[in-house]
């Protein structure tokens, strides 16, 4: 086999350090820099940081499975990382969930567990291929699509998608199919998707894309069938998941919402931030309740508080006082009877101190006044009440 026709630089992700010594082992015999690492969690900063031709990934990784590891790869802020070839390994036979959830992903070669050197080197050459084909496209979309939806020239780019796009095979149908959304022809890249499911009908990603379409344009009882059948087919996706939540929320059902967020939660172990999302997604839908209840079945009050106080003082640091309110507010809304909110409480104090209005020092003093109601020997939150007593702002006599 052609040293071309090999990756350059390989990332081996699996928690058996002796597989993942085996691999390194059979790419450094043909001059390959394969990089390891024995943890989702860790391989997440590892990618970021670095450009892989192939990625080699155990399916059945703990704290998130390989198949939603890759998928958040392939939907990666940069562009060209989404290319990545793909192996996926595992130590028995595919189920066909998975088989269906590797078909979403796109692009995968599975191989089976003991890793046979032959085996591998070819599957290597076979992904490296996969991620060239895949990066033809990508080029298209930078250095073609890009330039013309910055100009703004719809016409442009429904001429490219409509006479070359739909031309270059389903992946370049898909793409065609994008360039329909940007630019607001949602009926088109429907249409596009619904072609596109009709010739690979076992695809899930086709059913995804119209689901989400369907929920754009406010269909969100066809989206519901839509998200539902490919949720039966391949399970655990959770991207998906995060738009069934989302549309299930649309169509004012916080219960079957709520689920779909408690099952992300299980799935990915990598990410601790993101509970706090979807906190604040039931709250920009109005469900305050359900927001409450599962943060305190899945954060800890301190927890909580030093998620939005980190936040907030980030953009106090920036002077961005406004932005920084908003945050330490949405603490309050989540454990609004926890004694522990008084630091919450001071920080915001702070900020409306620095907006330096007679009306924000007014909102300084009366939070000061609940921060000590919460924690009487506040020190900190006294000494600022008696500076703004100096300069004439006390509490009204009730």
């Amino acid at each position: 086999m052609s040293q071309d026709n090999l990756p350059k630089k390989v990332l081996a992700v699996d928690n058996d350090v002796s597989v993942l010594n085996a691999v390194k082992q059979i790419c450094e015999k043909r001059q390959i820099n394969c990089m390891t690492c024995d943890s989702a969690q860790n391989s997440i900063y590892i990618f970021n940081n670095n450009r892989f031709d192939v990625v080699f990934v155990n399916c059945h990784l703990e704290g998130l499975s390989g198949i939603n590891l890759v998928t958040k790869w392939r939907h990666h802020e940069v562009l060209g990382k989404r290319d990545v070839g793909v192996i996926l390994a595992t130590g028995s036979e595919q189920k066909g969930g998975e088989i269906a959830g590797a078909t979403e992903v796109g692009d995968v070669c599975w191989i089976q567990k003991p890793i046979k050197e032959p085996t591998l080197l070819s599957l290597l050459s076979k992904s490296f291929m996969l991620r060239h084909q895949r990066e033809k496209l990508t080029e298209i979309h930078e250095k073609v699509l890009g330039p013309m939806l910055a100009k703004g020239d719809k016409e442009g780019l429904l001429n490219v998608a409509k006479t070359k796009l739909t031309q270059m095979g389903p992946r370049g149908a898909a793409l065609a199919a994008q360039v329909f959304e940007q630019v607001g022809e949602i009926p088109d890249a429907i249409h596009q998707f619904e072609g596109l499911h009709v010739s690979a009908p076992n695809n899930m990603l086709y059913v995804n894309e119209l689901g989400r379409l369907q929920m754009m344009q406010g269909n969100f009882e066809q989206a519901k069938e839509y998200f539902e059948r490919a949720d039966q087919i391949a399970p655990n996706n959770i991207k998906r998941l995060r738009d069934m939540a989302r549309n299930y929320l649309e169509m004012d059902q916080p219960d079957a919402g709520v689920e779909k967020y408690k099952q992300i939660l299980e799935l990915d172990l990598t990410d601790s931030q993101q509970k706090f999302d979807l906190y604040e997604e039931l709250q920009s839908f109005g469900y305050d309740d359900h927001a409450q209840k599962l943060c305190q079945e899945t954060s800890t009050p301190l927890e909580l508080i030093r998620h939005y106080n980190n936040k907030g003082v980030m953009f106090s640091k920036t002077e961005a006082y406004v932005d920084a309110i908003d945050e330490y507010k949405k603490a309050q809304r989540l454990i609004p009877k926890s004694k522990e909110l008084y630091r919450i409480l001071y920080n915001e104090a702070l900020a409306h101190i620095n907006l330096k209005h007679p009306e924000h020092l007014e909102i300084a003093l009366e939070l000061l006044h609940k921060c000590v109601s919460l924690k009487s020997d506040y020190e900190k939150a006294h000494d600022k009440i008696e500076k703004l007593a100096k300069i004439g702002f006390k509490r009204k006599a009730s």
